[in-house]
């Protein structure tokens, strides 16, 4: 069953049922393959190999002082890309000298991800690791001693979230605000999104530019949101609500 409501500049379908395509979702199909397994399912613990580790400043002088404690670049391990929100310090590159590991600037985590034929995953403590979901990335937030962990062993955990799926349909010759979208949302979900997986499709977001993703995905991890992702495909799956929104800007609302 199905609800339909009006509210100003919106016309709201909520979905009251599961979405209507079976099995795992996006987020879940991508998180089972990282993790070895043939599927996962919400509130389930998993091990995943993530293809990137964001490191900012402060967890890469943690992963150094913990070398400098009698880890080796031998503890190591490959299957990694770090990034970096500054320039790494000599000492790291030093420790680096002989390891598998490639590093990265921040920017060419799109021109990877663009260039793989399966989704990647990014993992990190930095709140900026949100925002790779806006380049083609599905990314998982971790704790700071997670992450260091994750770099000495090349694995994280993380518990499989509940999912949300948002799709958004902006109208012919309408711009998506996506200020006016973030201050709904916050709206709609007055208890927050805390540990929900969040999809975003519809075809609204194939006429966002890289900016107002992130900004969009900055909005709902303020909402307590584990993950937010865009899917131009659509949830792909399986998820535990959906909401479709047809969106009209302020400037229609004054007209009419």
């Amino acid at each position: 069953m199905s609800q339909q409501l009006s509210a100003t500049g919106w016309n709201i379908l909520i979905a009251d049922v599961q979405w209507e395509a079976e099995g795992v979702n996006y987020i879940e199909r991508s998180i089972s393959l990282k993790a070895g397994l043939s599927r996962v399912i919400p509130g389930e613990r998993v091990t995943f190999e993530p293809d990137f580790l964001y490191l900012s400043r402060r967890i890469a002088e943690a992963v150094l002082e913990k070398a400098g404690e009698g880890e080796t670049p031998a503890a190591f391990q490959a299957n990694l890309i770090l990034g970096f929100d500054y320039v790494p310090s000599p000492a790291w590159s030093r420790l680096f000298e002989d390891s598998p590991h490639q590093i990265v600037e921040e920017h060419e985590f799109s021109e990877i991800a663009v260039s793989s034929k399966s989704t990647m995953l990014v993992a990190g403590a930095d709140v900026r690791t949100g925002a790779a979901g806006a380049m083609g990335l599905i990314p998982i937030l971790l704790s700071p001693a997670a992450s260091i962990q994750c770099l000495l062993t090349g694995k994280a955990e993380w518990t499989i979230p509940d999912t949300i799926y948002i799709e958004i349909h902006s109208g012919s010759g309408w711009t998506l605000d996506t200020k006016d979208l973030a201050e709904y949302l916050s709206g709609y979900y007055r208890d927050g999104l805390v540990g929900c997986g969040v999809i975003i499709g519809g075809d609204a977001i194939c006429g966002m530019d890289k900016r107002s993703k992130v900004a969009l995905l900055d909005s709902l991890y303020g909402m307590g949101a584990s993950v937010a992702v865009y899917s131009p495909k659509g949830a792909m799956g399986q998820v535990e609500s959906a909401i479709k929104i047809k969106y009209y800007t302020l400037r229609k609302m004054k007209r009419s």
